[in-house]
């Protein structure tokens, strides 16, 4: 797990995030609040179960799957279990 935190950056969430994420045209608010965060964090891929939720994004969206198949091939180790 500290591999995975060393290599990531967590977005965080103030008002002018949500301002922001009731203006994109994401149909779930809380995808809305996800990309929006990570927009304004200026990060370049949201990790999550639900790619669907992010039709127009401009951000990469990766599964948690995909995510550490990525890594593991970066540091060349085996990717980890499945997310379902």
């Amino acid at each position: 797990m500290t591999g995975l935190v060393r290599e990531c950056r967590i977005a965080t969430i103030d008002d002018a995030v949500l301002r922001t994420a009731l203006t994109l045209p994401t149909p779930d608010f809380e995808d809305a609040v996800q990309l929006a965060s990570a927009l304004h964090a200026q990060l370049d891929t949201i990790v999550t179960r639900d790619p669907a939720g992010y039709p127009e994004s401009a951000i990469a969206i990766l599964s948690p799957t995909a995510l550490l198949a990525l890594l593991s091939q970066r540091n060349g180790e085996e990717a980890g279990p499945s997310d379902g």
